[in-house]
C-alpha cells in the first residue's frame, strides 16, 4: 500500500503466534505475496521476531533465495534474547541499515514508523 494509515492499521490487526518462530515459512509466504507486487517498486520484507527460528538452516536458505530476487529483507528484533549474529546473516546488507532492534513490542510503532518513512517517502504522508 502507499497509504501510511492503511499500513499502520494492517500492522495493528496482526496476531502474533506464540511458542513458535517459523521464519522460513514467513519468508516463503512473503516471496509468494510479492509475485503480485508492482514491478516498478522496490520490494521490502519486514520480519518481526522475538525469537530465533525453529530451523536456522531453512531460514538461511529462504532469506538467501528472496534476497537473490532483489528483495530487501529487514529484520525487526524484539527483546534482549536474540542472537544478532544470526539475524545479520538473514537481513539484507549492510545489516546496520536492515536491522531494527527494540526491547519491547510497544516500541515498534515509534521505530518502524520512522524507518518506513525513511524508506518510502511517498508514504510519509497519506496522499
Amino acid at each position: 500500500t502507499d497509504k501510511k494509515s492503511e499500513m499502520q492499521g494492517a500492522v495493528a490487526k496482526m496476531k502474533f503466534p506464540r511458542s513458535s518462530t517459523n521464519t522460513a515459512a514467513a519468508l516463503a509466504m512473503a516471496e509468494t505475496a510479492l509475485l503480485e507486487g508492482r514491478k516498478d517498486a522496490q520490494s521490502i520484507v519486514f520480519v518481526v521476531t522475538d525469537g530465533l527460528p525453529n530451523n536456522k538452516w531453512r531460514t538461511t536458505t529462504a532469506s538467501r533465495r528472496i534476497r537473490k530476487k532483489g528483495v530487501r529483507v529487514v529484520f525487526v528484533a524484539v527483546g534482549r534474547y536474540l542472537r544478532l549474529k544470526w539475524i545479520r546473516r538473514w537481513a539484507s546488507k549492510p545489516s546496520s541499515q536492515n536491522i531494527i532492534s527494540v526491547k519491547k513490542f510497544g516500541q515498534l510503532q515509534k521505530f518502524v514508523g520512522k524507518f518506513v518513512a525513511s524508506l518510502c517517502p511517498v508514504m510519509a504522508d497519506d496522499r
